[in-house]
């Protein structure tokens, strides 16, 4: 007989796919007082993108050189290797450029890192329809800054931003219609004569420059470079949902739905969770840019936290939030940039303190010292959610939650790992959490102050409940995904009660047990059918129970049957979804589908809905 044979030929009354429907069936009661984030696995938004090639290749034919020659490889570029260039002008009494192909009729922002190399010259944006009569912006690289002419119908702006070391960010904004074929990168010899960028070049005299990104948006992000083709990258988008609103959640990376978020209620004890540039952050041998990179809610609010160049930690600091004895949980999004590493640590003083590196380029925990459990999840586009859990064992003198940058070494001080900074290398980062728990759940944005996000509450009652349950014997199945921490995290995937606990038959686990069918009439432990499956953080099981008169059952991912044969059935109005009536033993997972069968199953028919 083959396990398809063995399913019931008995339709369940009652068949909710979530995972599927992304819906809610009109019978179940909702409600979350607050905001909730989630995915959606279908919105992505624009993320890095850099739509000239070659862009620290200038010496490459993808850059027309026009009365003037490029010197590749020629001096130190702002992230430190040799391989920015040197644009000089030739002896022509003309313009003085090189130049790169663009699509007409689009809002641009070019940019171009660039540093006097000695020689008192000047940035322009330039191009056919661009800076011909009085309104190429000029940046001056002596003194950082940058004059935009006295007309701006095609410049919407320019500014100019230190990247250390005597190098400049060069921006501006371009707006649609553009009528250049080209943007040309010119050099001058006058830092305010909007009117005549061309002049008589002396042979010898230039710029450096390196990294020009040219993007199809308002603002300019991160500078990411290219070889032989342009890069646009999408990340996808982490969503809010409105009060009341159920969550449907979605693999971010793969797009799979996982089905009906239940979480419990949780604070962020953090402010400033997108702002690490606010002096709400203490700034511990580095310097943050704000709003640098697309963060993974698809808003240009990444931050970069940079080292300085101090033999020490480098990082951003919150103190006076943490107690001896709790349990917290720190969390962050985070993406490498020149550095591969992030460093999060709990402190309570020298001798107490709790750390955990997490490898940005490989997602692993790469170490962790005992007592602190890190867990990394990717979430696309480069992108890490980086969590550590851990409980400060004494009172802590001058507690405080740690992110830091890191060069991957051994941890060696009390913040984690200490060494010297290049004064430019870092990570970007965004989406700071602290919880009092032991696992991370999904992400609470903050201002000015602390925000909580209200548990979710799912149920059927009334007619919508008693039309489609039978009193003195069923069968539900149920396919779900556990939380994280589970080992210290009671869970139910459903209760069905009589709004109370004392008549109740729920399927979940109590910390440190396998799943089980646990049964309660007026009081009193009916049966604890716990099976032979282990359940880990994260993971999809399904099951599938039974309930009668002295004859109850539950099997999980195909494991024989547990059978109790001495249980009387209590009398129940409500099922709950991902908790019990208390409000305890919230899932913190998701539940993919759920279908009851108003009939007590066979052994082996439960067996075969939990199998494959």
């Amino acid at each position: 007989m083959s396990v398809k044979d063995l399913y019931p030929n008995l339709r369940p009354s009652l068949a909710l796919n979530f995972a599927q429907t992304k819906t809610l069936d009109p019978r179940i009661t909702f409600s979350r007082a607050s905001t909730g984030t989630y995915y959606d696995g279908a919105t992505h938004a624009k993320a890095e993108e850099n739509l000239f090639t070659y862009s620290q290749g200038f010496d490459d034919a993808a850059w027309e050189k026009y009365k003037a020659t490029v010197t590749a490889n020629d001096t130190a570029a702002p992230d430190g290797t040799t391989t920015a260039d040197k644009l000089v002008e030739d002896s022509s009494n003309d313009f003085h450029f090189i130049r790169h192909s663009i699509s007409s009729s689009t809002d641009y922002v070019v940019s171009i890192y660039a540093k006097d190399a000695g020689d008192s010259r000047y940035l322009a944006f330039t191009g056919s329809g661009i800076g011909n009569a009085d309104e190429a912006p000029i940046f001056d690289l002596v003194n950082g800054t940058v004059d935009v002419g006295s007309t701006t119908t095609i410049i919407k702006s320019a500014s100019i931003e230190s990247a250390g070391n005597g190098w400049y960010r060069c921006i501006a904004s371009l707006t649609s219609p553009v009528s250049a074929s080209t943007i040309n990168v010119s050099i001058l010899n006058s830092s305010t004569d909007n009117t005549a960028p061309a002049h008589l070049g002396d042979g010898t005299s230039g710029i450096y420059i390196w990294g020009a990104q040219l993007e199809e948006r308002s603002s300019v992000t991160a500078y990411t470079a290219t070889t032989d083709q342009p890069i646009t990258n999408y990340i996808p988008v982490l969503q809010s949902a409105a009060a009341g609103e159920a969550r449907f959640d979605h693999d971010p990376v793969t797009g799979e739905s996982k089905g009906l978020l239940i979480e419990e209620q949780r604070t962020n004890l953090l402010e400033r969770s997108e702002e690490f540039d606010d002096a709400y952050w203490t700034k511990d041998n580095s310097a943050v840019t704000a709003n640098t990179i697309v963060a993974p809610d698809g808003t240009l609010t990444g931050d970069k936290l940079a080292e300085n160049t101090a033999t020490d930690s480098h990082s951003v600091i919150k103190t006076n939030l943490l107690a001896a004895g709790t349990t917290y949980t720190a969390s962050i999004f985070a993406k490498k940039a020149e550095r591969n590493y992030l460093v999060i640590t709990g402190y309570g003083g020298s001798a107490v303190n709790l750390s955990a590196e997490f490898d940005l380029n490989n997602g692993v925990v790469s170490k962790s010292e005992t007592g602190a459990t890190g867990v990394i999840q990717f979430v696309g586009n480069g992108w890490y959610r980086c969590s550590m859990t851990f409980t400060l064992s004494s009172t802590p003198a001058t507690d405080r939650i740690i992110f830091a940058v890191s060069d991957g070494g051994d941890f060696n001080d009390a913040y984690g790992r200490s060494y010297t900074g290049d004064g430019y290398s870092g990570i970007y980062l965004w989406g700071a959490q602290l919880e009092a728990g032991a696992f991370p759940t999904s992400y609470i944005k903050t201002t000015s102050a602390q925000a909580t996000r209200s548990a979710d509450s799912a149920s059927m009652t009334g007619t919508n409940f008693s039309e489609w349950y039978r009193q003195d014997e069923g069968s539900l199945v149920v396919n779900g995904i556990s939380a994280s921490g589970i080992a210290s995290n009671a869970q139910s995937f459903y209760t069905i009660h009589n709004n109370s606990n004392s008549n109740l038959i729920t399927f979940g686990r109590n910390p440190s047990t396998n799943p089980s069918l646990y049964i309660q009439k007026d009081g009193s432990a009916q049966a604890a059918i716990i099976s032979t499956q282990s359940l880990s953080d994260n993971q999809e099981i399904k099951a599938a129970s039974a309930y009668g008169f002295n004859n109850s059952a539950s099997s999980v991912d195909g494991e024989t049957a547990q059978t109790d044969s001495s249980c009387v059935i209590p009398s129940v109005l409500t099922l709950r979804f991902g908790d019990r009536n208390d409000g305890l033993r919230t899932l913190n997972g998701h539940i993919k589908r759920l279908a009851y069968y108003p009939a007590r199953l066979t052994n082996a028919q439960l067996q075969a809905l939990t199998e494959g």
